[in-house]
Parts: structure tokens; sequence; C-alpha cells
């Protein structure tokens, strides 16, 4: 009788999930002794650690997974949790109809599910698709919270040059208020991007990353109303999928909490 190759796909995405017991050491351990029980040979690892599972882009072991699948390295792959294959039905199905292409098996360790059977792949598409609207919900509630501290003057955005941020409210960063000043002041003298960014790149002055200042750069600084003392939240929508083309075209806009506006005589300039 032919032994059967399998590999093992793992994925954590945050320290809740390693807190709750998904760690990439915890599903390893778990299906390397369900396969040794039904006699499978492990012969890769397919791991993606710190990635999501909203989609398969992002996750360079998935990818990698799907190209060896139809090259016939293997014959099955074991996961410990149908969420760790993927979280979106089209990604699950994408999957599931690669690896059946090429007849390869895939077993879920929790599940108990083997999609070479009519009745495994429904209850994997069934599953899947629980899975996806559990994290459409969880995001929902994320945005609702979001949206709820911005109507309350909180800062949910990261890092902004001119600020430090603590519990959700603004701190002038002095230092670098400085040139967030004069960034405006020579954008009200009329100069544009490209003369702003030599003349303060010439300075030696550097972004909150510590990198020069781009054009892009000094475009969002003088158009972040956060300067004037206003938030601005959910100005792009579904961002994971559309990036900046998911632009909304009525964000939230209200007052921040800081303790010093940065900029006063300046506000102008600011849309």
């Amino acid at each position: 009788m032919k032994t059967m190759n399998a590999v093992i796909y793992a994925r954590v995405s945050t320290d809740d999930q390693a807190r709750e017991g998904y760690s990439i050491a915890a599903q390893k351990e778990l299906l390397e002794d369900y396969a040794e029980r039904h006699g499978l040979t492990i012969i890769d690892e397919y791991i993606d650690e710190g990635k999501s599972g909203k989609s398969i882009d992002g996750r360079p072991q998935m990818t990698r997974l799907l190209r060896d699948a139809s090259r016939g390295k293997f014959d099955a792959v074991m996961t410990y949790k149908l969420d760790r294959i993927a979280r979106r039905v089209s990604d699950a199905s994408v999957i599931v109809e690669t690896l059946g292409t090429h007849n390869v098996q895939l077993i879920s360790l929790s599940e108990g599910i083997d999609t070479t059977t009519i009745h495994g792949k429904l209850i994997y598409n069934i599953l899947s698709a629980i899975a996806e609207n559990e994290r459409e919900q969880i995001a929902g509630r994320v945005k609702m919270g979001m949206t709820q501290r911005a109507k309350a003057g909180k800062w949910n955005g990261g890092q902004c040059l001119g600020y430090d941020s603590k519990d959700k409210q603004l701190f002038v960063n002095h230092d670098e208020a400085k040139v967030v000043r004069e960034i405006f002041e020579l954008a009200d003298r009329g100069y544009g991007y490209k003369k702003i960014a030599g003349i303060v790149n010439r300075k030696g002055y550097k972004t909150k990353r510590g990198k020069e200042f781009s054009i892009a750069t000094l475009k969002g600084i003088l158009d972040n109303p956060v300067y004037i003392g206003k938030v601005r939240f959910n100005q792009h929508e579904n961002w994971a999928e559309k990036r900046r083309k998911g632009k909304n075209k009525d964000p939230i806009m209200l007052m921040v909490n800081t303790n010093q506006l940065l900029i006063q005589i300046y506000g102008n300039v600011c849309k």
C-alpha cells in the first residue's frame, strides 16, 4: 500500500490566537500526532506566521502550497482548523478547487473533513461561509467602536508628524511641530510641494518614520485637518480590498481632543 505524503499548513495572525491555543507550535503538534496515528508521512510544512486569513494575497506560504499542489508534490494537506486555510468563501473555493483538480486531499483536524468527498466539500463551504460571516461581524463591531471614538473626538489614526498619541489622544511633539509649522508657512507663501520638499530635505528634516519628505508626504500633511484641530475618520472604506480606490465621499469630520493646536494662523491651507 502506497504511503500518503502529506504537508502541514498552519497560520496564526494575532497574539490573541496564540493565547487561545492557535499557536504554530500547538497546531503542528496536533497535526503531527494525527499523521502518526493515520499513517501519513509529513514531507513539508507551510507556515504563514503573523498573516491574516482574509485573503490568499499576502500569504506567501499558501501561495507556495497551491503552486506545489499543482506540481503533484504531495497527496494531502493537513490543517488544524478550516479558518486557518481561509476566512472568505471565495478564497476557500479557490483553494478547494485547486487541491481537488490535482487530487490533493484536504484534512481539517477540528472539523474532521475530507474534501475528496462531495459531503466533505459541502461541509467545508458551509463552514467557510460561517467563518466569513463571523469575520464581517467582528469588522463591523470594530468599525462601530472606532466611529464612536471619532465622534467623541478621540484619535483613531496611527503616527502623525507633530503629534504623539497616547490613550487615543494627541499630544504635541514640540520638535516635530516646528517642522510642521515651517511646512505650512512655506505653503502659505505659495510654494509648491516639490519646492517645499527640496527646502525641508536640505535642512535635514525627517518624517515620522525617519525618511526624507516626498511630494505625497507633504500633500498628506497639508491636507490633514488634524493640524487645525479636526479628526477625519472613515476616509476610505473596505481598505483591505479597494485600498485608496475605496475613498468615502462623506468621511466623519469632528473636533479632535488635543492639548494644543499646531496650526492656527495657517489653517486655511488645510482642505
